[in-house]
């Protein structure tokens, strides 16, 4: 008797941990399909920051996925994989290091803030703030290296504020498809 109910919790844990494999997987491969539609998605708008609502609705899904401390992690994981691999036609060398920060931050920031169940407001910063990271780091990374990045060329200012906004636009877009798809499931 204790035998077959060994077997069974054994059998279920097993389960579970298949589950959360799968939700890992997802979230990385979320990722690496994420910078790939990117990069095939060259429309040409002059707007910098507009992939920013496909990027970050794209992470928050994987965040609401696997609801995990390190999903955003992961998830930027899966785009710099793609990226190490492959340039696939983005002339910046930086790109695999700069595409982890949202990932980071959206992990990072709730912490710190000891949120588990963020707001809508909160998450909405949260995710225009990680995306913002973007310019903040080519920021850095142009002064310290000389490396030209055009848009903050033209515009010191413009490229914070397209990212702030885009990457609210995409969380927000994330935020409501699960919201209303946990609202229908109830």
């Amino acid at each position: 008797m204790d035998t077959h109910k060994n077997s069974t919790i054994t059998a279920s844990l097993l389960k579970a941990y298949e589950i959360e494999v799968v939700k890992v997987l997802l979230v990385f491969l979320l990722g690496a399909f994420a910078i790939v539609l990117h990069a095939k998605l060259r429309i040409p708008l002059g707007i910098p920051g507009r992939h920013g609502i496909v990027f970050m609705a794209f992470l928050f899904a994987g965040k609401y996925i696997y609801n995990a401390k390190f999903s955003g992690s992961l998830y930027s994981l899966g785009c710099m994989s793609i990226l190490l691999f492959s340039n696939l036609g983005f002339k910046d060398p930086y790109m695999p290091l700069i595409i982890l920060f949202p990932g980071l931050i959206t992990d990072i920031l709730p912490m710190v803030f000891k949120t588990k169940n963020a707001k809508f407001w909160f998450t909405i910063l949260v995710g225009a703030l990680a995306y913002m990271s973007i310019p903040a780091l080519r920021t850095i990374i142009m002064s310290l290296s000389g490396f030209p990045y055009g848009s903050l060329l033209k515009s010191p200012v413009l490229p914070f504020i397209t990212h702030f906004l885009f990457g609210a636009l995409g969380t927000a877009l994330a935020f409501g498809i699960n919201h209303a798809i946990k609202k229908r499931k109830k």
